[in-house]
This record gives structure tokens, C-alpha cells and sequence, in this order.
């Protein structure tokens, strides 16, 4: 068995590598103004084509990355939930840092499918892997993010919101909460 062959499933969705077939649907969802209106623009074909390259190489080397998500009944993709490691610092923090996250297509979002994957993605983490701890990031007024990251038990760091680096000093996006949890067996 390969990394690629992960697979993570939950009552109803199969978290998996990325496959060719993904693509088109990723990036419709980061094309999606509604989708993205948390994060600083919209992402381009390209942008997405590479970010799932990205993912998929991350669960060669950790075992882990931001899954390609789709509906067990009706196989119909749905969005990106996983971990991976952050591609910055964030003052205070050890490095590598894992993060947890996710996004989810307009027709998934509301149905609990963010706080069941992300549940089934810290289960995994905490039986397959030597990680102890992992974060979640968003902006201040993403109120749907922050109501899953309590719901997965996650506490908020109030001093340690931050300025994200990979976002534009002008962008009124660039200020991050942060959140922690522990993932001991």
C-alpha cells in the first residue's frame, strides 16, 4: 500500500488522493467568489492544478495532506478537508507546524460535512502518526470556520492572531485567528 492509496472514510464522505477527475471540480469551487470570500482572491485553473499536485506529493512524504473529499452516495466531489504542514511561521509556534482545514464547495457547505471530515482526519492523525498537536487558521469573520474548530474541541489563541505572510500587507484579509488542539492517544 502507497500513500496514495489513503483513504479516510467517514458516514458519509471518502477522503482520498487527488485524481486527474478532481480538477475541474477544484477548480470550479476556488473560482467561486462565495467560496473564497475568506481568503484573499479567488484561485486561477493553474493555482488549483498545483495546489492538488501539492497535496498529493505531502501524502507521499507525511502520510497526510489536505484530502480530495466526495460523497460516498453519490461520488460527487465536495471540496478539500485534511492537514498538512504550514508553508509559513507564525511567531510563537514550534515549526513544522500542522495545520487542519478545510473548504467545501457552495453545495456541501451547511451539512456538517467540515466538522465530520475534519473529525475523521484528527481520528486518523492521532492513530497514524507521531503528531501531538495541530492548528487551525482564519480570518476573524469567518464565523462558519470558527463555529467547526470549537465543535472539533479546538481553543482559540487570542495571542497569537496574526498578520498571514502569504497574504498582501494592503489585503484587509492579511489578520488570522488562530486555534489548538492536542491529538494524544
Amino acid at each position: 500500500m502507497t500513500a496514495l492509496s489513503t483513504q479516510i472514510i467517514s458516514p458519509r464522505l471518502l477522503l482520498r488522493a487527488w485524481q486527474p477527475q478532481d480538477r475541474a471540480a477544484f477548480a470550479a469551487m476556488n473560482a467561486d467568489i462565495e467560496v473564497m470570500r475568506y481568503f484573499p482572491a479567488p484561485m486561477t485553473e493553474d493555482e488549483s492544478n498545483a495546489a492538488a499536485e501539492r497535496y498529493n506529493m505531502q501524502l507521499e512524504r507525511d502520510g497526510y495532506t489536505m484530502f480530495a473529499v466526495e460523497e460516498r452516495e453519490s461520488s460527487r466531489f465536495v471540496g478539500v478537508i485534511g492537514a498538512q504542514q504550514m508553508r509559513f511561521t507564525v511567531p510563537g509556534l514550534p515549526a513544522p507546524t500542522v495545520e487542519i482545514g478545510w473548504r467545501l464547495a457552495l453545495h456541501a457547505q451547511g451539512k456538517g460535512f467540515a466538522t465530520e471530515g475534519a473529525r475523521a482526519v484528527l481520528d486518523y492523525l492521532r492513530d497514524e502518526t507521531k503528531l501531538t498537536e495541530v492548528y487551525a487558521v482564519t480570518a476573524p469573520d469567518n464565523i462558519a470556520s470558527q463555529r467547526v474548530m470549537h465543535k472539533l474541541g479546538m481553543k482559540q489563541l487570542p495571542a497569537l492572531s496574526f498578520d498571514h505572510p502569504l497574504v498582501a500587507p494592503d489585503s484587509p484579509r492579511r489578520r488570522h485567528v488562530l486555534f489548538s488542539m492536542e491529538i494524544t492517544r
